[in-house]
C-alpha cells in the first residue's frame, strides 16, 4: 500500500529525499479488548506450559527501598507482535510471535540505572493461554492496560543531527509559515506509537559504553505510545535492540537530546 507524501516533503523535495515509508503501531482505545494472542500492549500473555518466566533479582530503584537489597522480581508481559501483522520485524525462522517483558520499576545496574527487560520469539504452536500466568506484580501503575496496537503507514524523517542544517532550518520555516504550533523539526520526526525499525534514529548517534554492540534496533517508542505510563526517565524514546552476543536491552535516549 502506497502512502502519499505529506505536504512538507512536497513542498522541500530535498528534505524529501531522506524520508522513509515506516511502520508504527498505535494503541486503539476504541476498539474491543485483544485476545491473548494479538499484537498488543498489556492483559494476559500466552506462554509455553513448561517454560518459567523471566525475572531479575538486581536493586530495584524505589522510594523508601535500600537499592543494596536484591529482591527477586518477575517481569511482567507488556508488548506482543505478532508476524502477520508486522513481517517487517525479522522473526527467527519457524517464529511467528515476539514478547516483550519487563520488570515494572528501576533496577540499580553494573552501567547504572537500567529498566530490565527481556525478549521471547515463539512459534504460536508452542503458546498456551492461561497455563502459565505471570506471577502477580505489585507495580500496577507500570503495567498497561490491554489494548489492541493497529499498524499504520507513514512517511519517516531521521533525527535532526543527519539531515543538513539547511534543510532542517528550510522545514522550520515552513512550518511557521503555515501557521503550526509545532513549528520545530522534531516534531515532523517524532515517532507516533511504537515505530518497527530504525529509520529515524542510528546507533552512531548513541555514545555506546566501550564494547557494546549496536545489533539489530526492533523498535522506536514515544514516551506517550502507551496512555497513563512514562516509559522514560527523562520524556525521551526508548529504544529496544537485540543482540546475538549480549541478549536483549534498551537504550533511554532522554538524556541524549
Amino acid at each position: 500500500m502506497a502512502v502519499s507524501l505529506p505536504p512538507i516533503l512536497t513542498a522541500l523535495p530535498e528534505l524529501a529525499a531522506f524520508a522513509r515509508p515506516v511502520v508504527e503501531l498505535r494503541v486503539d482505545e476504541a476498539g474491543p479488548p485483544p485476545s491473548a494472542l494479538a499484537t498488543k500492549i498489556g492483559g494476559p500473555f500466552p506462554w509455553p506450559s513448561n517454560a518459567p518466566w523471566p525475572s531479575t533479582d538486581l536493586p530495584q530503584l524505589l522510594f523508601g527501598f535500600d537499592p543494596s537489597t536484591p529482591r527477586n522480581r518477575t517481569l511482567v508481559p507488556v508488548l506482543q507482535v505478532l508476524r502477520e501483522d508486522v513481517p517487517e520485524l525479522p522473526f527467527p525462522e519457524s517464529t511467528d510471535v515476539l514478547q516483550l517483558l519487563w520488570s515494572p520499576c528501576w533496577h540499580e545496574g553494573p552501567d547504572g540505572v537500567e529498566q530490565v527487560f527481556a525478549l521471547r520469539w515463539w512459534n504460536a504452536a508452542q503458546l498456551v493461554e492461561g497455563r502459565n500466568p505471570p506471577p502477580e506484580n505489585p507495580e500496577r501503575d507500570w503495567i498497561p492496560p490491554p489494548r489492541r496496537l493497529t499498524r499504520h503507514l507513514r512517511w519517516g524523517l531521521p533525527d535532526r543531527r543527519l539531515v543538513p542544517p539547511r534543510l532542517v532550518e528550510q522545514a522550520e520555516a515552513w512550518l511557521r509559515l503555515q501557521g503550526d504550533e509545532e513549528d520545530d523539526y522534531d516534531a515532523i520526526e517524532a515517532v507516533d506509537g511504537i515505530r518497527v525499525g530504525m529509520p529515524g534514529w542510528v546507533p552512531q548517534l548513541w555514545s555506546l559504553a566501550p564494547g557494546d554492540a549496536v545489533g539489530c534496533h526492533l523498535f522506536t517508542v514515544s514516551d506517550d505510545a502507551w496512555p497513563g505510563l512514562a516509559l522514560s526517565r527523562g520524556g525521551g524514546q526508548l529504544h529496544v535492540f537485540e543482540n546475538d552476543g549480549r541478549g536483549a536491552f534498551i537504550r533511554d535516549d532522554s538524556a541524549t537530546k
